[in-house]
């Protein structure tokens, strides 16, 4: 059983009225994120495709892995 992460969840914006420091928090929780999404990717690509599928990626999860290049 594989544990996936979608990274079009994110998470949710704050108010354009909210104070300083809780858009300045929200903007380190945002960028940490990205962060941890580049990092797993990279992570997979190492692997190959017959190890991804073993741990019960599909194949459309693995042709994402390896054609999201910008991320």
């Amino acid at each position: 059983m594989a544990t996936t992460y979608d990274a079009s969840l994110g998470v949710a914006e704050p108010k354009e009225n909210s104070g300083l420091l809780m858009r300045f928090f929200g903007r380190v929780i945002e960028a940490r994120q990205r962060e941890a999404v580049r990092r797993v990717r990279q992570h997979l690509r190492s692997l190959d495709r017959e190890t991804l599928r073993n741990i019960g990626y599909t194949d459309e999860e693995i042709n994402s892995v390896y054609n999201n290049a910008n991320i």
